[in-house]
């Protein structure tokens, strides 16, 4: 796991050392000689500040995976809130993992940001290196910041994913029936994967779901998001972290068992499926499926 910048989440999944995939990287330019960078090299994605110079902001081998995904969806959430100061500093602690400070530098306002972890002592140590961003930088990267999650997903699903469903498909020869409706099989097996993945979606949702009536131990129901947040705001709010944090390799052998057709597919269909697509209808699914919108 490695941690590129004090903004950033990782996803890495195993495959052979033989087969490790090629690198592929998108950049958001920033300004001030900034950028996000969305990057996939030797079975990870990740997310991170780079200078257009190409060095990384900083780089060091630290937390767990969820650690850092929850911290990009927690700054993803909160940055709106996150003002460039007009009179006042201020310091902002995200998942106890990311510091961001309001600050003034020769009486211009910035943002800073700067990645810790804890020690077994329970004291923060620092990682080396700070990023220095000015108010329109800091705006840029608020008003992008959804279209660097679509790029993160996307590559998680076309590099990740479809890479892993490819090896489990490689171990079937296609079954080429004369009677066989060709299109018939592939919607079967469109709508099989859009139904696991809604289910899986709701599972990771509650997992990832943080609920501050259930931190603070209230009694009365009505205090409590888990209960009161309909399922639209939920996946606003934790969608994104709850697809990242899905265990691929399980979703996979889970649709082996669920499917009969599953000997019909082929290394093509896998390489053409629309994962865009197939997300977002089981969004809609999961969505639907609310008890507060039933009549």
């Amino acid at each position: 796991m490695e941690i590129s910048s004090p903004w950033v989440w990782t996803r890495k999944d195993a495959f052979n050392k033989d087969d490790i995939p090629p690198f592929r990287k998108v950049r958001f330019h920033l300004g001030q000689d900034i950028c996000a960078a969305v990057t996939y090299f030797a079975t990870s994605v990740q997310v991170h500040l780079r200078d257009e110079n190409n060095r990384l902001y900083p780089t060091k081998k630290v937390s767990p995976c969820m650690s850092s995904c929850g911290t990009r969806q927690s700054l993803a959430n909160r940055i709106e809130l996150i003002n460039v100061p007009s009179s006042t500093e201020e310091t902002f602690v995200l998942k106890d993992a990311l510091m961001i400070s309001t600050v003034f530098i020769e009486d211009v306002p910035h943002i800073t940001c700067q990645r810790y972890f804890k020690q077994k002592d329970f004291s923060r140590k620092f990682i080396p290196g700070t990023c220095v961003m000015n108010e329109n930088s800091w705006l840029e990267l608020a008003q992008i910041r959804k279209r660097i999650t679509e790029s993160a997903m996307s590559m998680v699903f076309d590099c990740i994913f479809r890479k892993l469903l490819l090896n489990e498909v490689s171990k079937f020869t296609p079954n080429v029936a004369v009677n066989t409706d060709i299109s018939e099989v592939e919607s079967v097996l469109t709508t099989s994967l859009i139904e696991l993945f809604y289910e899986y979606l709701g599972n990771s949702i509650t997992d990832v779901f943080e609920c501050f009536g259930c931190t603070q131990g209230y009694a009365n129901q009505l205090g409590h998001e888990c209960i009161t947040k309909d399922r639209e705001t939920r996946l606003q709010l934790f969608g994104d972290l709850a697809f990242f944090a899905m265990n691929f390799e399980q979703l996979i052998q889970d649709f082996k068992r669920n499917i009969q057709m599953l000997n019909y597919i082929s290394p093509m269909f896998v390489n053409n499926w629309d994962m865009t697509c197939v997300i977002n209808n089981a969004k809609s699914m999961y969505i639907a499926s609310d008890i507060h919108l039933l009549p």
